[in-house]
């Protein structure tokens, strides 16, 4: 296939964002199919520049006032994408870049695609009441028809997208969350340097908010430690606005010399701490943007061959209903969180056995490889 080039648009700071390991990989596996993909985002502290990735970044100075920030930043996207992209380009937008999209129309843009990772719900306060309604309510409603074409987290997520732009959506293809399986592996070498102190690791991985069962699990392993005598460790990776008050209850917990916070960690060394891990967490409640998800973190654990623990919202049962190595909590309240980590822990020599197969079931869906693959022939179909 000729090298068609690729601009999209990521319209946060890059070098402060989470979750980089999508635009990455993806953009890595699209290149070797034959695009350029170009990632065009702003940043918060400095310009982001990818390591072993073949995927270029253009890092645009965006307002640093949190009301500016997305309108500067669309308005320098639509500026660069006229001069520096030519008209064949595929243009891919989230749907904050939908406002964009009428004006690139006018200068014989054609190709421009929406992709849809999320869905904005239950925003508190003046500012992110009016960043959705512009950015997601009326933006979808309004400009949504302009893209021709669009892809998806899950089919949940596209239904739910229907509903916000009151219309259907025909050429779309659907790409989830997805894992590296050459960096999530198990090997020899990460068994060797794993912990043996004894204690059984309880791991959870993922942005620190109240609203994310963190905190819950946190209590369930004090629980655990203080009435059942259960010899337990918990690791916490990542960050997030909830990390000071996180960090500040560890300090005070019964039980802190049993907690390990690790703060934000590249993804690169996320294997190794997982090596360490006897089951993985996954407790988020049933929240909106929750239940059309597609959990990133759940395909870490499994390609690492971890037991799992998960709270029962759809997203977690679209991949693991079906599998015996997942021990399903009824709920994200500490209470169900502490039964289900008790009967990880009883059942953990049959939960080890099974969840050896979670890497192959990684290679056949979840591997970044076949989703960039997949996104990429789609849009070879759509656009020739």
């Amino acid at each position: 296939m000729k090298t068609r080039k690729v601009c999209w648009l990521d319209l946060t700071r890059f070098d402060a964002k989470p979750d980089k390991s999508t635009w990455l990989e993806m953009g890595h596996e699209m290149n070797k199919i034959g695009f350029d993909v170009h990632i065009i985002t702003s940043f918060k502290n400095q310009p982001f520049e990818p390591l072993n990735h073949e995927v270029s970044f253009i890092n645009i100075p965006a307002s640093t006032k949190s009301l500016l920030f997305k309108s500067s930043l669309l308005l320098k996207f639509i500026v660069y994408t006229i001069r520096m992209c030519d008209r064949n380009s595929i243009i891919i937008v989230p749907p904050g870049g939908l406002i964009a999209v009428p004006v690139m129309r006018l200068f014989n843009f054609k190709n421009i695609h929406l992709d849809i990772r999320t869905i904005p719900v239950r925003v508190k306060g003046l500012k992110r009441s009016m960043d959705k309604w512009i950015f997601w309510d009326f933006s979808m409603r309004v400009f949504s028809r302009f893209a021709t074409s669009y892809s998806f987290i899950t089919e949940r997520l596209r239904i739910a997208s229907e509903r916000a732009a009151g219309r259907s959506f025909s050429d779309y293809c659907i790409w989830s969350s997805g894992v590296s399986s050459e960096i999530f592996r198990k090997t020899e070498s990460l068994q060797r340097e794993a912990s043996h102190d004894g204690k059984y690791n309880v791991f959870y991985h993922g942005t620190v908010t109240m609203d994310r069962g963190v905190f819950e699990v946190l209590h369930a392993v004090e629980l655990l430690i203080q009435e059942q005598k259960l010899d337990l460790s918990l690791t916490i990776v990542g960050s997030g606005p909830d990390y000071p008050e996180l960090k500040k209850r560890v300090t005070e917990s019964p039980a802190a010399d049993r907690i390990t916070l690790t703060g934000f960690v590249q993804y690169d060394r996320i294997p190794e701490l997982l090596s360490h891990a006897s089951c993985c967490i996954c407790p988020l409640p049933p929240r909106p943007e929750w239940q059309v998800s597609s959990p990133l973190k759940l395909f870490e654990y499994m390609a690492m061959e971890k037991p799992i623990i998960a709270t029962r919202i759809d997203a977690h049962l679209d991949v693991l209903e079906n599998e015996d190595f997942v021990v399903w909590t009824e709920s994200a309240v500490a209470a169900d969180i502490a039964k289900s980590i008790m009967q990880a822990y009883v059942e953990r020599h049959t939960l080890n056995e099974a969840a050896k197969r979670g890497p192959e079931l990684i290679e056949r869906s979840y591997d970044w490889s076949i989703l960039g693959n997949q996104f990429g022939t789609f849009l070879g179909i759509v656009y020739g």
